[in-house]
C-alpha cells in the first residue's frame, strides 16, 4: 500500500468522524483547567434529555429528574397553620433537590 493511498484512507476516514451527528464516549472526558463548554445561542442545549437520565454536580450520587413539588394552595384564615406546615413541607422538599443535585452541600 503506498503512502498516498494510506493518506486517502486517513482523510475518508477522518471526514466521516467529523460528519458524524454523536459522539459516544466510553471513557472519562476531562476538561483541562480554564477550559469553557460554548453552547449555541438560539435554540439553546439540554443535559439529560429525558427524566430517566441521572446527572449531579459536584460529586453528588447523579439521580434521575425528581417529581414534582406541588404548589402552594392559597391560604385562609381557617386553615393558616395546616398551610404553613404544608409550606415548610414544600420548601424542605425543595431544599433535598438541591441538595440531591449537588448544588448545595
Amino acid at each position: 500500500m503506498t503512502e498516498e493511498k494510506i493518506r486517502e484512507i486517513i482523510r475518508g476516514e477522518l471526514r466521516n468522524l467529523i460528519k458524524d451527528d454523536r459522539y459516544i464516549f466510553e471513557r472519562l472526558i476531562q476538561i483541562s483547567d480554564g477550559k469553557n463548554i460554548q453552547t449555541g445561542r438560539t435554540t439553546g442545549t439540554q443535559l439529560a434529555t429525558s427524566a430517566d437520565q441521572k446527572i449531579a454536580l459536584h460529586g453528588a450520587t447523579p439521580s434521575i429528574q425528581q417529581s414534582a413539588i406541588s404548589a402552594a394552595p392559597s391560604m385562609s384564615a381557617t386553615y393558616v397553620q395546616s398551610e404553613q406546615t404544608a409550606q415548610s413541607a414544600r420548601i424542605n422538599d425543595l431544599i433535598a433537590v438541591i441538595k440531591n443535585k449537588g448544588l448545595t452541600a
